[in-house]
């Protein structure tokens, strides 16, 4: 995965702190890499892991098939 992210925030409150605080503005390009596997119970349900790094270290859960 490969992506861009950009985030500001501006302080709005007393004068006397804004001028330390100001606006902040940070941003830059995000990649993830994943790996998983899936292992099916039944043609109705299933299991899956992945590992990876970025958003999220594991993840596991549980799929359903209707």
């Amino acid at each position: 995965m490969l992506g861009y992210n950009k985030a500001s925030a501006k302080f709005e409150g007393d004068e006397a702190i804004k001028q330390y605080i100001g606006e902040v503005t940070v941003g830059g390009f995000i990649w993830s890499g994943i790996v998983g596997a899936r292992y099916e119970f039944n043609p109705k349900m299933g299991m899956y892991v992945e590992a990876g790094y970025g958003i999220a270290n594991i993840t596991a859960g549980l799929a359903f098939k209707f």
